[in-house]
């Protein structure tokens, strides 16, 4: 069984407390979706408008933790609409992007008259 692989470093600081903080390359974002339209989150309490909404990340660049989000809100929602986008990095292996431009990883295609 082979591990993960070991990531670019593109930067490094190492603090006085020797804690590293380092600049990793990736391999593009992946985005939470809903039908195939980048969405947002937000929770917030129905009953009292305080402490008001806190919006969750929807953009990720581990693909992971993106798939487990959309899992677990197609779970919650009882629905398979919930899907991930993948942008890549402009310029690497052949794909440049545009405005607009993506593929999917995971989940279905966008709906009819969906274009991007």
């Amino acid at each position: 069984m082979t591990g993960r692989p070991k990531p670019e470093i593109l930067a490094q600081h190492i603090g006085r407390d020797f804690r590293a903080t380092e600049i990793l390359r990736a391999q593009g974002v992946f985005v939470l979706a809903l039908d195939g339209v980048p969405v947002g989150l937000r929770r917030r309490n129905t009953l009292v408008d305080y402490p008001g909404p806190k919006y969750s990340r929807t953009v990720f660049t581990n693909a992971g933790h993106c798939y487990g989000l959309a899992r677990k809100l197609n779970k919650l929602f009882k629905w398979n609409r919930f899907t991930v986008l993948h942008y890549p990095v402009a310029g690497e292996e052949g794909v440049f992007l545009s405005e607009g431009d993506y593929y999917y990883v995971y989940g279905v295609e966008p709906p009819p008259g969906f274009n991007g």
